[in-house]
């Protein structure tokens, strides 16, 4: 159970410096910068070891769910237009099935929000 809890966490970790190497790639900001978004992790992960490990995994699982609508609106939205995309852009059918996907996220995610700040 605790190596499982331990992979999840690796893979976040792995997740953010992957986001970090693009954004250097891409907006060519220092990785410096973006290694501070591993800190507070590594010292979650050191503080509360294996008794909260499930907590943090379930902690950064619903602050992924909640990034997720930033990263995939505007991708629905690029890869449907033809001016960006011409004959790689997604048929009307997958554009309409995309963007049902996303709203319906979207809005699972505000509902999981709203539950949360509720209780």
């Amino acid at each position: 159970m605790v190596l499982c809890e331990i992979a999840i966490v690796a893979c976040d970790l792995a997740e953010v410096l992957g986001t970090a190497i693009k954004l250097h790639l891409l907006f060519h900001l220092p990785l410096v910068t973006r290694r501070l978004a591993v800190l507070p992790t590594a010292i979650l992960v050191a503080a509360k070891g294996d008794r909260g490990a499930a907590e943090l995994v379930i902690l950064s699982q619903g602050i992924l769910s909640l990034q997720l609508p930033f990263a995939v609106v505007p991708l629905v939205s690029f890869t449907g237009r033809r001016d960006g995309m011409d004959r790689f852009a997604n048929p009307r059918w997958l554009a309409c099935a995309a963007w049902a996907a996303t709203s319906l996220t979207v809005v699972l995610n505000t509902a999981l929000l709203l539950n949360l700040v509720r209780h």
